[in-house]
């Protein structure tokens, strides 16, 4: 019983010589074997085409290629509508997405939950860039909590329904004070839930 685990080892690993022995030998054989028909390809070629005229051949197929290769391209824009598009992608905002908000909004017999996910519009890719830094982001992302949590003692959130564009406005005049490239405070989603005392 003792020497069954031995005898199992000794025989996988007789196996796996094997098997590496047997793999040596076949690619050693397709590697003579791709050799020799590299060189009597080469020897037909040269049989078939004298030096020259197989350059030539080779030259004349390039060509050839390189002109279809140009034919498919696309043509040029007029340089009018370029510029167009490029003065259009610049005046395009570029925004950033921001981390959700969740506020509480206390009231005398109620708290509202005020969940927002939230974009800011940016002047450009530059500044774009600037907030995707997580230090940065996470400045901007305290800034806009902070002027929410002021709005939340004004009507605009203490009303029946929020209005989305007052308090966006309210949002951009408070964050422009410390970030001067935020054009706009974008709701992508914006609700509210009261939940009474009991």
């Amino acid at each position: 019983m003792k020497w069954l685990p031995i005898f199992a080892i000794a025989a996988v690993g007789g196996f796996a010589a094997l098997g590496f022995a047997a793999g040596t030998f076949v690619s050693d054989q397709k590697e003579a074997s791709a050799a020799l028909a590299a060189q009597e390809a080469t020897a037909q070629t040269e049989a078939v085409l004298p030096a020259g005229e197989a350059e030539a051949e080779a030259e004349a197929i390039l060509r050839a290629a390189e002109a279809r290769t140009a034919a498919a391209a696309p043509a040029p824009t007029a340089p009018d509508r370029a510029d167009r598009a490029a003065s259009i992608e610049g005046a395009r905002p570029h925004l950033v997405k921001m981390a959700n908000v969740t506020l509480p909004v206390r009231k005398s017999a109620s708290v509202s939950f005020v969940v927002a996910d939230l974009a800011v519009a940016v002047r450009d890719a530059e500044s774009a860039a600037h907030y995707v830094i997580p230090q940065n982001a996470a400045r901007l992302q305290a800034a806009i909590e902070t002027a929410m949590a002021r709005a939340a003692d004004t009507p605009i959130l203490r009303g029946v329904s929020i209005d989305s564009q007052q308090l966006s406005g309210k949002l951009t005049t408070a964050l422009r004070e410390d970030f001067t490239d935020v054009e706009d405070v974008l709701f992508l989603t914006l609700y509210k839930h009261d939940v009474g005392y009991n």
